[in-house]
């Protein structure tokens, strides 16, 4: 292990453990039977689930995952408090390194593993959802595509070479418009696709299903768009924006996908709680 994976590795320690005592101090954990076997539910599907995972080769390494594991935690953790939701992501973590080991143990994934269900958990439990519109959640989800979109091709325009794995690759300028082209081009089928949802979901459901797309577009940001991009330049050296190009396409089906299928799952398994 490099020095720059030992400095990440002690960078996202500290991070988990400032998280830890966020967490502990403003939702205290309460001993709750219903809520340790939900998430030990929710911990056992997002584990049968990530044996399916499609890993996709980015630059030679199998760094590109394509799977439903994510949403189960999101899911998982929209359903219990905060204090469970950190120990449901560190169980999930442990589990999914004895299920599907790697070379080491990497602190920055495990900090998104927890994330992933603290995020969501925070939002439901802190009155997030009583306090923004519908039209507030949906403009800023409509702000945050277009951000991403807008750095994306600010890269694009501004490197004429990307380093990988020491070796610099010509940015040709047809290869600057073409990429450009796609990242405008997914964005805007992602936003059509997240209003087209919103169009056909029913008045009485609105507010619901408008308050889980923020929660997966903060993951979506927060994990995907954020940390991994980053642990993975640590650990493999894979450009942060150029990994960023490739999940910016990826997300074009995948947010469609976990809005549609982690909304029926949330809205199920909250009848069956009732």
């Amino acid at each position: 292990m490099d020095m720059n994976a030992i400095i990440a590795q002690a960078a996202a320690g500290v991070l988990i453990v400032l998280l830890g005592i966020f967490i502990y101090r403003h939702f205290p954990l309460k001993a709750d039977g219903k809520t340790m076997i939900l998430g030990a539910l929710f911990i056992i599907l997002s584990l049968i689930v990530s044996m399916f995972t499609v890993r996709i080769p980015l630059f030679g390494i199998d760094s590109l995952r394509i799977g439903f594991t994510q949403v189960m935690l999101v899911v998982g953790g929209s359903l219990i408090a905060p204090g469970w939701a950190f120990i449901m992501g560190i169980v999930y973590d442990l589990l999914g390194l004895l299920v599907n080991p790697t070379s080491f143990p990497f602190l920055g994934f495990t900090l998104g593993n927890i994330l992933v269900c603290v995020i969501p958990s925070l939002w439901y439990h802190s009155g997030k959802t009583k306090k923004l519109t519908d039209h507030n959640m949906m403009m800023a989800v409509d702000i945050s595509l277009v951000i991403l979109c807008i750095l994306s091709i600010i890269f694009i325009v501004v490197n004429d070479e990307v380093n990988i794995n020491s070796s610099a690759v010509p940015f040709e300028l047809w290869m600057k418009f073409t990429a450009g082209f796609i990242c405008v081009a997914v964005s805007s089928i992602l936003i059509l696709a997240l209003h087209f949802i919103k169009n056909k979901m029913p008045q009485a459901n609105l507010h619901e299903l408008t308050n889980w797309m923020m929660v997966v577009l903060l993951i979506e940001v927060c994990i995907q768009f954020g940390c991994t991009p980053i642990w993975l330049q640590v650990m493999y050296g894979i450009p942060w924006a150029a990994s960023l190009f490739v999940r910016i396409v990826k997300a074009c089906v995948m947010i469609p996908l976990n809005v549609l299928i982690g909304y029926n799952i949330l809205k199920v398994v909250r009848r069956i709680k009732a």
